[in-house]
């Protein structure tokens, strides 16, 4: 993302200190984190409300993505496989 080096950080911690104050650091870090914190939930939510959108829209077009459409052809062989061991297992039953 940024190409930073040691000699660059140790810069800019040198900077910091002298702008700042060495009392000051923690507290502009902890409101850095808090920041970083938030911008990353409204990432996620909005990543989700985006999700949410596209789910709602392929449910009313009735379109089907082609890597859900494989899911459920998945599903489905696994649920055919498990009516027919249910059903095996009634005739075992059924003959005793």
């Amino acid at each position: 993302m940024f190409d930073f080096g040691w000699s660059e950080l140790f810069l800019i911690m040198v900077i910091a200190v002298l702008v700042l104050g060495p009392k000051e650091i923690p507290v502009v870090m902890r409101t850095l984190g808090g920041f970083m914190r938030r911008l990353k939930y409204m990432h996620y939510a909005i990543m989700q409300q985006i999700d949410q959108m596209i789910d709602i829209h392929d449910e009313k077009s009735g379109e089907v993505p082609p890597e859900t459409q494989n899911e459920m052809d998945s599903d489905d062989s696994v649920s055919a496989d498990l009516e027919s061991t249910d059903l095996e297992k009634e005739g075992v039953d059924g003959n005793r």
